[in-house]
């Protein structure tokens, strides 16, 4: 995934972790995904979506909005699920 939205969100989570002492399966169980989810997040592999953010601030300790510290805000349409049919 080639975003500059991703790769910062990314980052900030990775900085996050690290700075609570939290391993990538601990984050993983607190937020109810797998170590590996966590770790393509990290690569920037998988996006996070607007509803999941909540729920890694919560395990991380953090708001919101320190989560997004330094993320651009060009792409954040691709913070919304993509729309299903009906």
């Amino acid at each position: 995934m080639n975003s500059a939205l991703v790769a910062a969100l990314a980052r900030n989570i990775r900085a996050e972790r690290t700075r609570v002492k939290l391993s990538q399966s601990e984050l993983g169980s607190l937020v109810g995904w797998s170590q590996k989810t966590v770790e393509r997040i990290e690569a920037g592999d998988r996006r996070i979506y607007f509803d999941e953010l909540p729920a890694i601030c919560q395990a991380l300790g953090i708001s919101v909005p320190r989560l997004l510290l330094d993320v651009p805000t060009d792409d954040m349409d691709l913070m919304f699920p993509p729309a299903r049919g009906r």
